[in-house]
C-alpha cells in the first residue's frame, strides 16, 4: 500500500473511532433543534445568504454534501425540500446521521460512503 493509502486509511479508522461520541453530541436534540425549527441556522449567514441568492427553491434540488460533519446541513437541505445524498468516509458517521434522519423523518436524506 502507498503512503497515501495509508493515510486514508488510518484517517477513516480515526473518524470511524471517534463518530459515535462526535455525532451524539452534534446530533443531541438540544443541537439538532434550531435547525429544525429555522435549516438556515445550520449554515454561516454568508454562505446561506449566497445559497438564497442563487438556490431561491431547494425543492426539486439533488444535493450532495460530501464530508458531512455535524449532518446538520443535510438535515437542512432536506427540510428545505431537497434530496440530499450525504458521502463521508467513515461509514459509522453515515450510519449515525442515517438512524437519525429515520428518527426525525427525513425521508430525502441517504449516505454513501467513499473507500
Amino acid at each position: 500500500m502507498d503512503r497515501n493509502a495509508e493515510i486514508v486509511q488510518k484517517n477513516k479508522a480515526d473518524w470511524n473511532a471517534c463518530s459515535a461520541r462526535y455525532m451524539a453530541y452534534n446530533l443531541a436534540e438540544e443541537n439538532l433543534a434550531p435547525v429544525f425549527r429555522d435549516p438556515s441556522s445550520a449554515f454561516d449567514p454568508t454562505v446561506w445568504t449566497q445559497l438564497r441568492r442563487y438556490i431561491p427553491d431547494f425543492r426539486q434540488m439533488k444535493i450532495c454534501v460530501p464530508s458531512i460533519g455535524d449532518h446538520h446541513a443535510v438535515f437542512a437541505f432536506a427540510l428545505l425540500g431537497a434530496q440530499v445524498t450525504s458521502c463521508d468516509i467513515a461509514e459509522n458517521q453515515l450510519a449515525t446521521a442515517q438512524r437519525a434522519a429515520q428518527k426525525h423523518g427525513i425521508a430525502d436524506a441517504t449516505g454513501c460512503q467513499k473507500t
